[in-house]
């Protein structure tokens, strides 16, 4: 079947963009079809031979003539930002980015959590000499900076009794940590208590 050709008058349609814009560009490219549409019908109306169009003919039109236009394409998905939103993105961002070091430390409830956990692995060097936790104590200054890897590796030695054998070798398959856990591969030391990678978290 034949496609429909829909007659459109170049010029009412060029006034139509006009008038659309004649307070100045819209807010995207959509909108304008829609107004510009909406003006055309009006002409159409009151003459006998044009039919109304469709804000899609308009497009095709408008770009097939190269009707000049103010208005540009916005940004898919999001509209103009309000002059509220504008102010508060300028405000967010004079103090510029945080690291996570940072974030852990202005807020008291992780403050004191980290310091519990200090105290915890101290008291668990007290009460087992021989595995003597307080060797990984620096794990926990890295997990302050925001180190995801040293939490991980601290949470496997504490529930390994420190062992980083037993760690290496741990038959919990069902640890949601099983697959990351530390001292795996074959050229990682056992006494390297150092997390090879510090993940900053923005």
């Amino acid at each position: 079947m034949a496609k429909k050709t829909i007659k459109v008058d170049e010029g009412f349609l060029k006034e139509s963009v006009e008038r659309a814009e004649k307070d100045g560009p819209l807010k995207n490219l959509n909108e304008l079809w829609k107004v510009t549409a909406k003006i055309y019908n009006n002409f159409a109306r009151a003459s006998e031979d044009l039919p109304e169009i469709s804000p899609s003919v308009v497009m095709l039109r408008v770009q097939a003539w190269k009707i000049p236009h103010q208005t540009k394409a916005g940004r898919r998905g999001r509209g103009p930002m309000t002059d509220e939103q504008k102010k508060a993105m300028a405000e967010g961002r004079k103090g510029g980015r945080r690291s996570k070091a940072e974030k852990f430390a202005a807020n008291p409830e992780i403050s004191t959590a980290h310091k519990e956990l200090e105290e915890n692995v101290v008291y668990e060097g007290k009460m087992n000499h021989f595995a003597n936790p307080e060797r990984f104590l620096n794990l926990v200054e890295q997990i302050k900076g925001g180190s995801r890897t040293a939490a991980v590796k601290l949470k496997c030695l504490d529930c390994s009794n420190w062992q980083t054998t037993e760690v290496r070798h741990c038959p919990v398959r069902t640890c949601p940590l099983w697959a990351f856990r530390p001292y795996q591969g074959p050229l990682e030391s056992d006494e390297d208590s150092e997390p090879s990678e510090v993940v900053e978290v923005g």
